[in-house]
């Protein structure tokens, strides 16, 4: 069982911290303050420090567009722009990334009626790749989707039975 959450000083800077899911979280210059700044947080009440330094969606989309375009093929960066290009027009692209909730991804997703199921997996996969790349790589100390499945992709193909092999053929 991991051990509770406690506060800890840094003289470099003057701030009470925590560890908080692995990640530490700066909290106040006043102990007391800190400690109930603490307990909030660990009942939920309020989130943790802002992600980062108030990244923006739209700049951490930048970011991941630049690392997908050298690491990927040329399509698959395509279709990462497209989507999230879309997603940061929708939500609005200097929306703060730690003011994103899980409703914005679904709407998103509705508001594109022309899309199907898989398009809909598909897309809410890239986002939350691009969010998962500002916590692995750009040490973004979480992110409010990291709880959200993209879902699965349903198979195209059909495997007809005995039967409806049958009812074709006739």
């Amino acid at each position: 069982m991991p051990r509770p959450s406690d506060l800890w000083f840094r003289k470099s800077n003057g701030y009470w911290y925590s560890t908080i899911d692995g990640h530490q979280v700066k909290l106040e210059r006043d102990e007391t303050k800190a400690r109930t700044k603490l307990q909030k947080i660990l009942r939920g009440q309020q989130e943790r420090s802002p992600t980062g330094d108030g990244m923006t969606i739209g700049r951490l989309a930048d970011l991941f567009w630049e690392h997908s375009e050298a690491e990927n093929e040329k399509d698959t960066f395509g279709v990462h722009q497209l989507f999230l290009q879309s997603f940061c027009d929708f939500v609005n692209k200097k929306r703060v990334v730690g003011r994103l909730c899980e409703a914005d991804l679904d709407r998103w997703c509705r508001s594109r009626t022309s899309w199907g199921e898989n398009t809909r997996v598909r897309a809410k996969a890239v986002v939350l790749a691009c969010l998962n790349y500002g916590v692995k790589k750009l040490n973004i100390p979480t992110h409010p989707l990291s709880h959200v499945r993209p879902g699965s992709v349903t198979a195209r193909e059909k495997y007809l039975t005995a039967e409806e092999r049958r009812q074709i053929r006739a």
